[in-house]
């Protein structure tokens, strides 16, 4: 083997033997923003609920009482409230059970509360706020509708009903 010979495979074996960072030539960096978002949203409200009072009795000196209640879970930091309407017969800020007789002795005055004492009522298409899950979004909260029909009213036999449509915001 010639000198030249040998003095090419010794650069050859040379160049094989450096690692590839040594070839390089140059080097740029880059960054990747992530970013995310989490989006407000409630889970378990059900669709339809009802509250079923007692048979009224025009002579009783006391309510007639009755609720529903939801059960719903929200993501955390959401800030939800409910919102009930006034219902079909609904009148002068008043929600009002009808016999659908069409004559004002056969609509039944009821009302409705945020809470089971019947302190604070439900205002006819106004938001109420939801109190807020625990630490976590799994966390389940119950909102109690109460529902009652005051006593004292001079109203015909029959059967009466309202329908309510309940919103859940968020």
């Amino acid at each position: 083997m010639t000198i030249r010979a040998k003095a090419m495979v010794a650069v050859a074996a040379a160049l094989f033997a450096l690692p590839a960072a040594a070839l390089a030539t140059g080097s740029q960096s880059s960054t990747i923003t992530v970013t995310g978002s989490v989006i407000p949203n409630c889970v378990g409200f059900a669709s339809t609920n009802q509250i079923t009072f007692n048979p009224y009795d025009v002579f009783a000196t006391s309510t007639d009482n009755a609720s529903t209640s939801y059960a719903i879970n929200c993501t955390k930091g959401s800030t939800p409230s409910i919102t009930i309407d006034g219902g079909q017969h609904a009148s002068g800020g008043n929600r009002f059970m009808s016999d659908n007789s069409g004559n004002a002795a056969g609509l039944l005055q009821y009302n409705l509360f945020e809470d089971s004492g019947n302190t604070a009522a439900w205002p006819l298409g106004t938001a109420v706020n939801v109190p807020a899950n625990g630490s976590a979004s799994t966390e389940t909260t119950t909102v109690t509708v109460s529902g009652v029909i005051p006593n004292g009213q001079d109203v015909e036999v029959g059967s009466y009903s309202d329908s309510l449509t309940v919103t859940l915001n968020f």
